[in-house]
Formats: structure tokens, C-alpha cells, sequence
């Protein structure tokens, strides 16, 4: 190997070795050719030439089936070792570099099936050589690869979020699902190993959605919330001319250069076009650690002159929408908090820091309506009492695991004036209810926090 000077061929050289000590099958001189345009974007006009002019004394191609592999396995012990020198594999990075190159074809528009008919008619491109193995055997290079680096944990989650599906589809259909286990399995190895050196999340990577956004309690909260914890604040409200406002509001009181603030103008009533926006939001920031759920519709209701279109669309508002919502972040929320419980664990300890741990959360403000209705305020009473119970049964079935699910029940007219029930009183409340014994909910103690916060 002393013998190879040009940069290029060394080059080339390294990731050929890399890829033959580290592969997890020995792969054919086409899935070769094409795994190294991947990682080290060169094109080989003849892998066979190139295996067997750089590195045929240490790798060898079979005649008749065109694999790859080491001449001894003797050769793989040398490769691991410093003794190889600037040729050496490195055991933490290689399989890292494995992965990387399965997840961009994973990840690859090639990969999702068309979505009209006009393009399911059109020839698709040839499958890559490597996607083959990129199917069946990416996860087995994470459970050995390094988890202290950042790089492959944000290249897994696009696949997470856009074609794993596709991909569980294509191993179904050949009727190998042994791969979906094993990733399965390999996943979970690594996220444990990650929780010991990094937290779930940091503070440049903590996201509030809030739903309902306006100048009273959806500014304050947004504002208090970015101000003590959060970089990244996502506003949803129906009317684009008021997030306008509110995005400026929020980054003047948090500062400018401290927050970012993005908006969508949606109506949480009409879940497609709202989770298009969530979509983009997600990708932006990544998910939100809290969602604080504000949205609603305050009007006057008068019995049986009500139109009953109306009373299903103060519901859609109040509950439906907010069980959506709630069936897209929980599991996320709920993942949240087996890191943290994950990360506690490898600390030795029951609690990680308040610092590092993070705090999944549900918070829906509402009112005295569900106690105490009002009959000119029929429609929202009963939607209020609905989404009251609702939100009590999340928070039964998902406090226990680690998630803060509760209600800001605000008591009585809001008023700037009303040192009580002021929209920034209302917010140091709902901080402070989301704040309080925060390390025994994130990390795994036995108390649950309370259910609500009356004000």
C-alpha cells in the first residue's frame, strides 16, 4: 500500500478497504462502484480494474460471482489497527460512512411510490446496484457506528420522517421483514448508547408550537416560554396580517437574534392543509418538545337559533383539532421521555439535569365553562367540557409515561388590568405549572404532576 502516492488513488484506496472490512456481506464489484460515487463522489469507469490496481494485494475479486472480499481474514485484523496506518478502518467511523451512503438511497426520491397516475405510468430510473443493501443491511452499521457524532442522527430522521414507510412496503413485498426487525432492535441500541453522551435534546434545538397564537396569551406564553428555554416558536393562527404581528412581537420581547419565529396562517379545522404546515414547521425546527394548544372560537350561542353547523365547528376547534394535533406529537413526546429516562439510566441516577433533559408537553388553556356554563355561551361550553375530558384522558393514559398533559384553566374573563387573570400572570402560571418538579416527570421519579393549574 506504501507504493500508492496520487492523492486520487489513495483515495479511492481507503474507501475500497473501508468498504470491504466494514460491509456486513461482501459486496459485487457494481454495488462497489456504486457505494464509493456515494461517499467519495468518483466515478470509477472500472471498479474490477480499480480493486485490483490499488489494493490486489489485500482484496480480491471472484471470477465467476464478481465479489468482493478480503484475501485472509488476517488482513481485517491488520486494517483495524494502527499499524495500517492512514489506510486504516476505523472501527467507530466506518460504519458510520456505511450508513450515510445507505440513507442517501433510502432517503431518495426513488424510493417513494408515485402519487397520481401520471407519474405511475412514467419509466422509472433503474434502481442503484447498492439498494439492495441499503434495504437490508443499513441498521446493522449503526449498532456499530460511533454515537457521539451528530451527523448520522440528523440523517436518520429524514428517513424516520419521509420514507420508512415506503421502505417497510418494499421488504413486504419481496416478503422479508427480518430487516424491519432487526432495525428495529439496532435503533434501539444506538439511541441507548447516544443518551449516555448527549442529552435529547439542546437549547438550540428546542421547538414550542403554539395553536391559537394572538396578543394576549398566546404572545405571552410564546414570548416567556422562548425566553427561559426555547430558540425555536412556531405561531399558528387563521389570520396572516396578526402572525405578522405576533412573530415581531415575540422576537422584540425575547430579542432579536435570541428566537426564531416562524408562522403559518391555517385553520386547525382543516387538518390537511394544517398538517402541511406542521410539515414544514417540523422540518424547519425539528418537533416540538411543547405544544401549547390555545385555539378556539368565543361567540354568543343562543338555544335552537344556533345553527348546528356551528356547534360542529366550535367541536372541530376544541377537540377534534386538538386530537389531532395530539395523535401527530404524542408518540414524539412519549420518545422524548424514554431518553430521558434512557439518559438517567446510564447516569446511574433517577433524574438527568435540569439543563439537559427534556420536558414533553401538552398544554390546553381553557376556562370555568366545563364547571360552569353558560347558556348565551352554549356551543362553547359544551365543546370547553369535552376538550377538558379529553385532555384529562391523555393526561391519565400519557403522564406515566413521562409526559406533561394538563390544562391552564383560566377561571374568568382575561384583562390586562386583571393582576390575576392578565395574559402575562397567565403565563408565569403556565410556566410554572410546566416547571414544577420537572426532573421527576422527564426522568423516570414516581410523582406525576398534577393535572391542572386554576388561575
Amino acid at each position: 500500500m506504501a507504493a500508492i502516492t496520487h492523492t486520487l488513488d489513495k483515495h479511492i484506496a481507503k474507501a475500497v478497504l473501508m468498504c470491504a472490512v466494514t460491509s456486513a456481506r461482501t459486496l459485487t464489484t457494481a454495488e462497489l462502484s456504486q457505494g464509493l460515487k456515494l461517499d467519495i463522489n468518483t466515478v470509477l469507469p472500472s471498479a474490477k480494474s480499480a480493486v485490483e490496481g490499488l489494493c490486489g494485494q489485500l482484496v480480491a475479486i471472484d471470477q465467476d460471482s464478481g465479489l468482493i472480499d478480503l484475501i485472509h481474514p488476517t488482513v481485517r485484523e491488520f486494517l483495524v489497527f494502527e499499524a495500517a496506518g492512514e489506510f486504516a478502518a476505523s472501527t467507530s467511523l466506518a460504519p458510520e460512512r456505511i450508513v450515510l451512503i445507505c440513507l442517501q438511497l433510502l432517503c431518495s426520491s426513488g424510493m417513494r411510490h408515485p402519487r397520481n397516475r401520471r407519474l405511475l405510468s412514467q419509466a422509472r430510473p433503474p434502481a442503484s446496484p447498492f439498494l439492495d443493501y441499503a434495504l437490508t443491511r443499513f441498521s446493522e452499521h449503526i449498532a456499530s457506528a460511533s454515537s457521539e457524532n451528530e451527523k448520522l442522527l440528523a440523517a436518520i430522521d429524514p428517513f424516520l420522517r419521509t420514507n420508512m414507510l415506503s421502505w417497510i412496503e418494499r421488504l413486504a413485498v419481496e416478503g422479508n421483514l427480518h430487516p424491519v426487525m432487526r432495525a428495529s432492535k439496532n435503533l434501539k441500541s444506538y439511541l441507548d448508547r447516544r443518551g449516555k453522551y448527549q442529552s435529547p435534546l439542546n437549547n438550540q434545538d428546542r421547538t414550542i408550537l403554539v395553536l391559537g397564537a394572538g396578543p394576549g396569551i398566546g404572545r405571552c406564553v410564546a414570548s416567556l416560554f422562548a425566553s427561559k428555554r426555547y430558540k425555536n416558536v412556531v405561531l399558528i393562527a387563521r389570520r396572516a396580517a396578526n402572525l405578522l404581528v405576533e412573530k415581531k412581537a415575540v422576537e422584540t420581547i425575547v430579542g432579536h437574534g435570541r428566537v426564531n419565529v416562524r408562522t403559518y396562517a391555517v385553520d386547525t379545522t382543516r387538518t390537511e392543509e394544517l398538517f402541511k404546515a406542521l410539515d414544514d414547521a417540523d422540518a424547519a425546527f425539528g418537533k416540538p418538545e411543547v405544544v401549547f394548544y390555545n385555539a378556539a372560537r368565543v361567540r354568543p350561542s343562543t338555544f335552537f337559533a344556533h345553527p348546528v353547523e356551528d356547534i360542529e365547528y366550535d367541536l372541530k376547534i376544541t377537540v377534534s383539532a386538538l386530537y389531532t394535533v395530539s395523535q401527530r406529537y404524542m408518540p414524539h413526546l412519549v420518545s422524548l421521555a424514554k431518553m430521558n429516562k434512557t439518559a438517567a439510566h446510564h447516569r446511574g441516577s433517577t433524574t438527568t439535569s435540569e439543563s439537559e433533559a427534556a420536558r414533553p408537553a401538552l398544554i390546553v388553556t381553557s376556562s370555568a365553562l366545563p364547571h360552569q356554563p353558560i347558556p348565551q355561551l352554549f356551543s362553547l361550553s359544551l365543546a370547553k367540557a369535552a376538550q377538558r375530558n379529553l385532555v384529562q384522558s391523555l393526561s391519565l393514559a400519557y403522564a406515566s409515561e413521562g409526559v406533561r398533559v394538563g390544562v391552564v384553566t383560566v377561571a374568568g374573563p382575561v384583562s390586562a388590568e386583571d393582576e390575576e387573570r392578565s395574559p402575562r400572570n397567565i403565563a408565569l402560571k403556565s410556566w410554572d405549572w410546566f416547571d414544577g418538579d420537572s426532573n421527576d416527570n422527564g426522568g423516570g421519579g414516581e410523582r406525576e404532576p398534577c393535572f391542572e393549574v386554576v388561575i
